[in-house]
């Protein structure tokens, strides 16, 4: 492998390609040195340098603060024990790992080090514990927080609806109390399953799953009477690291049926049973997924899911579309039916709520047209432009950090002085339109990326954000200064340059 435009290099000898864990080396400005005793030591390293510096809290120090009271690194040596690996070469560097409770310490030596320290803390007062014992001093600025901050949890009461009561968005309204659909009838082996903690049938019976508390996922698929006949045909992955507490069966469409299992670490797993269960959750969140269903509605399959923090998730599965419900805490099951009705049972017992599929996934057509682009054919900053419609997608999310992060990785990926984007223009009738939403969590800083757009060294992308200014000019008059602003930028942005007619 090769990072940082083959400044270094990283590999394994091909006399050591048949070891099952041959050792790693690196070019050097010497030539070849070992890098790592292993491959498995090596990620292990990898991970150490990237990670860190994103989920954790971060302080760099220059080489002359550390030159200005050499008992720095003597401190160093004497709190704080290396972690075993030997030291990272890169750019010229040297660097050697240190550890201590929640903290990891790189002391960088040789000519490229910028940095002689770079303390990483997995929170604030484990990286202040390390500022104090090596006695450095800093401010409140040089101290980087994590870039990547996992979602909140909700701080929901208890699922608590009486009949007549209704979403603020009109997506949702509560038709009834106290009755739910009779659940189907478990073949009587998958109770026996061993450590059995969920079961799920699809609705004509002919797929059937368990989870267990090993967090394993065991699917049958055949004919309902097969299914009646036990465990011998089951297909079985090992899908969780904790037990599964919930599972739901759907089918996709004539041919094609899948799985969706949750388990007390909050994670959800999909796996379509004509392949390989994918290799990354579908979902995560930091609290157990308590109960999970699925169907066909008019539009399409549909998920639901249960935290047991209270939010509830429905995704429209053929445009990846998803609400959020924040219903409340103490659901212990959910059951979707074909025509859109949601029963979702709590504390004091079921409710059945009637879904607005157009409310609930005001966007499910938009993202459809997306999926209908052929993005692998444009090129964005990073290659071709494949997670472009994903974040677009993202882009109309309800939850205003994902929003925001969404259009912030869109400026990485859209917005470019250099020659040879070509993702921006086919991207900008699509940001056009979540920009007229008005309750789109992101607007002041999208429209901003349309008018940078606008700004590249494309006449094609000029030409599209052009296309759609007169669709955006109302917003002159928002009641948002940020957004009069930055339509002032795009208008400017859009005014024609020398040479153009």
């Amino acid at each position: 492998m090769s990072e940082y435009q083959y400044c270094n290099q990283w590999g394994y000898l091909a006399a050591e390609a048949a070891h099952p864990d041959p050792r790693v080396l690196v070019s050097t400005g010497s030539g070849w040195q070992l890098q790592s005793r292993s491959l498995s030591e090596f990620f292990l390293q990898l991970a150490l340098e990237r990670l860190p510096g994103t989920y954790g809290w971060t302080l760099k120090v220059r080489r002359a603060e550390v030159a200005d009271d050499p008992a720095v690194l003597e401190r160093l040596t004497a709190s704080y024990r290396e972690v075993g690996l030997l030291p990272w070469q890169e750019l010229g560097c040297d660097a050697l790992m240190y550890g201590g409770p929640d903290v990891l310490i790189s002391h960088g030596r040789g000519p490229g080090a910028d940095f002689t320290l770079v303390i990483h803390g997995r929170t604030r007062e484990a990286l202040l514990q390390v500022v104090e014992t090596l006695g450095i001093a800093c401010t409140d600025d040089d101290i980087k927080p994590p870039s990547e901050v996992p979602e909140p949890l909700e701080e929901l009461g208890p699922f608590a609806l009486t009949d007549g009561d209704t979403d603020d968005r009109g997506r949702w309204r509560v038709e009834s109390t106290g009755g739910a659909p009779v659940a189907a009838t478990v073949p009587a082996a998958l109770r026996a399953l061993p450590d059995r903690t969920a079961t799920a049938l699809d609705e004509d019976a002919t797929l059937a799953a368990a989870g267990d508390a090993e967090g394993r996922v065991h699917v049958w698929e055949s004919t309902a009477e097969a299914v009646a006949d036990g465990p011998s045909a089951a297909v079985s992955e090992s899908l969780h690291r904790a037990p599964v507490t919930a599972l739901a069966c759907v089918r996709l469409d004539d041919a094609h049926r899948a799985v969706v299992s949750g388990d007390a670490h909050g994670v959800l797993r999909y796996w379509r049973t004509d392949c390989d269960p994918r290799p990354l959750p579908f979902d995560r969140r930091r609290t157990a997924v308590t109960a999970l269903t699925a169907a066909g509605l008019a539009t399409g399959p549909a998920l639901a899911c249960a935290w047991a923090d209270g939010l509830v998730r429905i995704w429209d599965l053929r445009s990846s579309a998803v609400a959020r419900l924040r219903l409340g805490t103490g659901i212990t099951d959910l059951a979707l039916e074909s025509d859109g009705t949601l029963y979702v049972t709590g504390p004091s017992g079921p409710v059945a709520l009637r879904l607005d599929a157009e409310r609930l996934w005001p966007h499910r057509e938009l993202q459809l047209r997306l999926d209908a682009v052929d993005w692998g054919s444009y090129w964005s900053a990073r290659g071709p432009a494949h997670a472009v419609p994903g974040l677009i997608g993202k882009v109309a999310s309800d939850h205003k950090e994902t929003a925001m992060e969404a259009v912030h990785d869109l400026y990485r990926l859209l917005v470019s002085k250099s020659s040879g984007l070509t993702a921006a223009a086919p991207a900008v009738p699509f940001l056009a339109e979540l920009m007229t939403d008005p309750d789109n969590q992101a607007r002041p800083t999208l429209l901003l990326l349309i008018a940078d757009i606008a700004d590249c060294d494309s006449a094609e992308n000029r030409a599209a954000v052009r296309a759609v200014l007169p669709a955006l000019r109302h917003l002159h008059d928002d009641p948002l200064p940020s957004i009069r602003w930055a339509a002032a930028e795009l208008e400017k942005h859009c005014a024609p340059r020398p040479g153009e007619e």
